[in-house]
């Protein structure tokens, strides 16, 4: 009887030690980029603003330094790679490679010089103006998670690839992916553009 109440009274203890622990322990932090990468793949732009402005309020108060995220640009950006590169048959690295030559039009002195003008430049990304993209295009896991790691500043590229192209371009060719649709094989080829003194300045 006696080893009972000893292991009863041990259990309490255990009971206690674990309840105080519970009541020390911080609460965790909301996975704000997490909820952005949600709402972009269902285009819910309301949670989305809500989670970066959640974020960016944390990142103002802690003095943290982090980078911020624009949803509107997270959102488009995703959307854009999605459409050029989305099936899941082809490679993290060539949709690293699409969303890095959008970021790059952004920062040169050859293109508009924001994210939305540049995805919806004349003639450069046929998909993009297109009804569809603007209502029903949603992109999936991979695709944000690529347009994500982008806008936090990883990159596979120089500054000066600008080109995505399905023939080989003047400049030189930094990346070549081969995609087979159907019986047939074609070519994506991503340039550096034929005027590399431009981005002597960004790659410094």
């Amino acid at each position: 009887m006696k080893r009972v109440f000893t292991a009863l009274a041990l259990l309490a203890i255990a009971l206690l030690l674990s309840a105080c622990a519970s009541l020390n322990e911080q609460p965790a932090e909301p996975d704000y980029l997490g909820q952005m990468e949600d709402a972009a793949m269902c285009g819910d732009t309301e949670a989305g603003h809500l989670a970066e402005y959640a974020r960016n309020h944390r990142i103002d108060e802690t003095g943290s330094g982090e980078v911020k995220i624009a949803f509107d640009d997270l959102y488009l950006l995703a959307r854009l790679i999605y459409v050029e590169a989305g099936d899941l048959h082809m490679s993290d690295e060539q949709r690293m490679c699409v969303g890095e030559v959008v970021l790059n039009r952004v920062a040169s002195p050859e293109y508009p010089d924001s994210l939305a003008a540049v995805v919806y430049q004349d003639g450069q990304y046929p998909a993009a103006a297109t009804a569809a993209f603007q209502t029903e295009t949603f992109p999936n896991r991979v695709s944000a998670q690529t347009a994500m790691r982008l806008l936090l500043g990883e990159r596979v590229l120089t500054p000066a690839v600008v080109i995505q192209s399905h023939q080989e371009a003047t400049g030189e060719v930094y990346a070549k992916f081969c995609n087979r649709r159907g019986f047939l094989y074609t070519y994506t080829y991503f340039c550096a553009s034929p005027h590399p003194e431009l981005y002597a300045p960004l790659s410094s």
